[in-house]
């Protein structure tokens, strides 16, 4: 008897034969363990069910799942009847998986050490790979085998069709997690839960080979570097990417080691290499330019990924462990600060005469502005007022921190503050490096003749309006259309008519440490001091499932006194609805909230909301509920600031004028 002798189908969960499957699954249960009916009829339904049938039996199945965030397929039941062994019923099972799953990384299963199916892996293409102790009585030991699917010989990183991105660790890191080091703090900021869903970490075939030669010295490494996937690293791929390296990075204290390992990382597809060396660090912009992948120090990635969880128009990135101020100064930079913001394509002495310069001009309002951590400059804007203008003529920012972020919190800080002192335009007058492109873009900044601009006029796009807006009127835009637009007139604000609004009661000590409404009331949580990156912009609170978003919302300090009314708006972004503990996991390092608080806002059911808001303004008037209630009536309700409520956009755009005063 031979292959040709059975065939290989996919029932759907209602086949018969799936029943079959289930009665095969259960005379082989001391092997395979127990599994609930359903799952075998779940799994037919999302397409992870093969059976291999020889004449009117079963002769063996084979169940496995998708892994959404290293794309790896893993086998949960892989069985072949007793009278249907040595036939290579579970070679075409695995081989029809591999063809069915092209996309994959590879096929993954966990098998105990003492079965005897630990002889059969190899025979399927399986390596064998990590272990771990089992769940059983006994701790016997667990073996992960693994299949590629990509690639024959090794795991191939491929680009991932759900957009999440790689991360190639470097060995410094790569040991930091996994002897422990514990004294390199920031490396453990990537062991949180929440990047399970936001970044694969991978190693290079440089990194897994220096680490291999590492556990002769240090046995807590042994095998660990099968567990991450690991990346192509064919000479023919990635050593003309070596090439551009050397051609451009010409510090010599970028080892030999590190441009192979980022040369690697680079050719098969990597989107970040993760280093705490300074010297590879001081390189990443040139590296950036000439190999296309970002080279970032934990902290930066975690900012980075915590900037991307969500399209929205306005990220604040906050850094935990840092302080960090943003001001008008009239002292200029040294030129060995301004050393440090110099692009590839720049002279020192350019950016220095170019800052000087506009600073010579303190008279006419020339002002520098300057955004320091512990007194170190990490970004700076020189500007000067010009008639109805605001110019900035240089914005840069060190590459020793997340340049987008940190340029998008400058450019928006600038605008607001052009807005306040009557500006109609804010005007960058620079040949920006690339970071800075993408961060104005993002901020809502238009190309223009004279280069990048802004408007900075207050003003109000209305649903009555008759002028179309790039081919379209106000009263037709979508929720999201009125936020990417107003992102890019504001101070206008863009009045659809329909777009929803909510007043959100908070209370002050919340406000406080969400919104900074206040200076007087004593901050309830401290900021935490461990590193990572935060949006203090996520508000828990018991289960709320009308809310929709994109939506508009009006901050209502509850409690009354001198603290109380309506202190701020925002723009909601996301409204999710899990979990509490799912929750925290997620959004947890960007907010202030802890994971006790987050559980204490649960409901009985056990769930709980997590409202993500951006673009946040404190009205420079707060309005009193005495004094919306005579506006709006509906506030004399008894009861109705106790919770979210929904009102009419109209409300909003007056709360607004009374608030922001021309």
């Amino acid at each position: 008897m031979s292959t040709s002798d059975f065939r290989i189908s996919q029932p759907g969960s209602g086949d018969p034969l799936v029943g079959a499957v289930i009665a095969l699954s259960k005379h082989h249960q001391s092997l395979l363990g127990q599994l609930g009916y359903q799952v075998f009829h779940d799994s037919a339904g999302l397409g992870c069910l093969l059976v291999a049938e020889m004449g009117s039996s079963v002769a063996g199945y084979v169940l496995f799942r998708r892994r959404r965030r290293d794309r790896a397929v893993m086998l949960v039941h892989l069985c072949v009847a007793e009278s249907s062994q040595r036939l290579g019923v579970a070679r075409s099972l695995v081989d029809e998986v591999a063809v069915r799953n092209p996309a994959a990384s590879g096929i993954g299963a966990w098998c105990r050490s003492d079965y005897a199916a630990t002889a059969a892996w190899p025979r399927l293409g399986f390596d064998r790979g990590v272990t771990k102790p089992g769940k059983a009585r006994s701790r016997t030991q667990l073996v992960h085998w693994w299949r590629p699917v990509a690639d024959r010989s090794l795991l191939i990183c491929e680009p991932d069709p759900d957009g999440i991105p790689t991360a190639a660790l470097d060995t410094d890191i790569f040991r930091d997690l996994k002897e422990p080091r514990h004294e390199f703090v920031e490396s453990h900021a990537l062991a949180a839960g929440w990047l399970a869903d936001e970044v694969e970490f991978v190693v290079t075939g440089h990194v897994a080979a220096e680490i291999d030669a590492a556990s002769t010295l240090v046995p807590a490494l042994r095998g660990t570097s099968n567990s991450f996937r690991r990346l192509s690293s064919r000479p023919e791929d990635w050593e003309p990417v070596r090439s551009l390296i050397d051609a451009h990075v010409t510090d010599k204290s970028v080892g030999d080691g590190d441009r192979r390992h980022v040369a690697q990382a680079a050719a098969a597809g990597a989107t970040f290499v993760v280093t705490r060396d300074e010297a590879l660090l001081a390189a990443s912009t040139r590296i950036e330019q000439v190999a296309g992948v970002q080279v970032l120090r934990p902290s930066q990635l975690l900012v980075q990924l915590h900037a991307g969880l969500e399209t929205v128009a306005y990220q604040t990135a906050a850094l935990y462990g840092t302080s960090w101020t943003i001001g008008p100064s009239s002292e200029a930079p040294s030129k060995e600060q301004l050393r440090r913001f110099v692009g590839p394509d720049e002279r020192l002495t350019h950016l220095a005469m170019r800052v000087n310069s506009t600073l010579a001009e303190v008279a006419d309002g020339a002002r520098l502005w300057a955004i320091t951590r512990d007194r170190e400059l990490i970004a700076f804007a020189t500007c000067l007022p010009d008639g109805n203008d605001f110019v900035v003529t240089a914005l840069r920012v060190v590459s020793s921190v997340p340049q987008r972020t940190f340029c998008r919190h400058m450019a928006d800080s600038l605008r607001r503050h052009a807005s306040r002192h009557g500006f109609q335009k804010m005007r960058i007058d620079d040949a920006l490096p690339p970071y800075a492109d993408r961060a104005l873009r993002d901020e809502g900044f238009q190309v223009g003749p004279d280069g990048w601009w802004a408007s900075t006029t207050p003003g109000l796009l209305a649903a009555d309006d008759t002028e179309p807006i790039a081919g379209r009127l106000v009263g037709d835009l979508t929720p999201t259309e009125a936020l990417e637009l107003e992102t890019q007139v504001w101070p206008t604000r863009v009045i659809t008519g329909s777009t929803p609004t909510y007043v959100v009661p908070i209370r002050p000590g919340w406000a406080l440490e969400l919104l900074g409404a206040s200076n007087s009331t004593p901050s309830l949580l401290p900021r935490p001091d461990s590193l990572g990156a935060a949006r203090e912009h996520v508000y828990y609170r018991s289960p709320i499932r009308s809310l929709e978003a994109p939506a508009r919302v009006l901050w209502y300090v509850s409690g009354g006194g001198a603290e109380g009314g309506f202190r701020a708006v925002s723009w909601l972004t996301a409204v999710v609805t899990a979990g509490p503990k799912s929750l925290f996991r997620r959004f947890g390092p960007r907010g202030v909230y802890s994971e006790t608080d987050v559980l204490a806002s649960a409901s009985p059911a056990g769930l709980a909301t997590a409202m993500l808001f951006t673009r946040t303004e404190l009205l420079e008037r707060p309005i009193t509920l005495r004094e919306a209630r005579g506006f709006y009536s509906q506030l004399s309700q008894t009861g109705f600031l106790r919770s979210t409520r929904r009102i009419d956009e109209h409300t909003f755009v007056e709360i607004c004028r009374r608030g922001f005063p021309a």
